[in-house]
């Protein structure tokens, strides 16, 4: 108990000015370096999913509404389009993550053809994980789900993320997943006051982009950070040209936000990395 406490009791002292504002200044550093060098070498990819969308966007949207009101499948064409603009999404997402904790010395190209397969690795036991769970929910006879608040949903963010960091510095081996995961819960509980600072800035950008926004579009959006229902909260009622433009204005604005805000997160994962918190499991048994 008394290592808890002390450990809280460091984690309280991060958010002294004194340490907060270099992790600041290395946050704002750490996110303009990752910002040039994805604008640099992956600028063509932004501008493809965008006109991807201008597009098609009207039909996706469509499809998409339709399908959560009534459950219809979309046709074979929409399918694909869908799947191309969600799979965009996604790599753009994975190569900002991956640039933020990417070395300046290595060359950029290389270290993303290097690291974006191990991420891969990682996402394919997300994956299981939640198919296995839904696979028991379902068995349990339980087929319909409350809705999961957005805070809740910005912890499995967070975790994830210190997941996908530890995964990222590990040895690649499968153990590694495993430890991971472990050290990851240990750095959030044994750092909970400043995790707690962090869901707290979260919450309030959150609530500043979403009350500017929801003005912008002319309609409420209750989140618009980590939010995975922006397009249909916002594209709902109609899809046109002018309102995907405004979608995408806002849907690459919010990016940016998310990763300066997982930018700060990164500093302050590469603070705690090497404290030990507790002996691993994993690592006791296997070494």
């Amino acid at each position: 108990m008394y290592t808890i406490i002390k450990a809280w009791y460091y984690s309280v002292g991060l958010v002294n000015p004194f340490n907060l504002f270099p992790m600041l200044k290395n946050g704002i550093t750490t996110y303009w370096r990752s910002s040039l060098e994805f604008i640099t070498n992956f600028a063509w990819l932004v501008l493809l999913d965008a006109l991807l969308f201008l597009s098609f966007g009207d039909l996706i949207v469509k499809a998409t509404v339709l399908h959560a009101k009534t459950g219809a499948q979309p046709g074979g064409i929409v399918v694909f389009l869908t799947l191309i603009q969600s799979m965009t999404c996604f790599v753009l997402s994975v190569i900002f993550l991956l640039l933020i904790r990417k070395d300046s010395s290595f060359d950029t190209r290389i270290y993303i053809k290097a690291y974006f397969f191990r991420y891969i690795q990682l996402q394919f036991l997300f994956s299981i994980i939640f198919i296995l769970g839904i696979y028991g929910l379902m068995l349990a006879g339980i087929t319909k789900l409350p809705t999961i608040p957005w805070i809740l949903l910005l912890v499995a963010k967070v975790l994830q993320v210190i997941i996908a960091f530890y995964w990222l510095d590990s040895s690649n081996r499968v153990i590694d997943l495993f430890s991971a995961c472990e050290r990851a819960v240990n750095l959030i509980f044994y750092n909970i006051p400043f995790i707690t600072f962090l869901l707290g800035t979260a919450w309030l950008l959150d609530v500043m982009l979403s009350y500017v926004f929801s003005l912008i579009v002319e309609q409420d959006l209750s989140h618009v950070l980590f939010a995975n229902t922006l397009m249909t909260d916002m594209l709902k009622n109609f899809a046109t040209f002018s309102m995907l433009v405004k979608f995408i204005t806002i849907k690459y604005s919010t990016f940016l936000f998310e990763y300066i805000w997982l930018s700060f997160l990164f500093v302050f994962y590469s603070k705690k990395r090497r404290e030990r918190y507790a002996s691993s499991l994993f690592e006791r048994q296997w070494h």
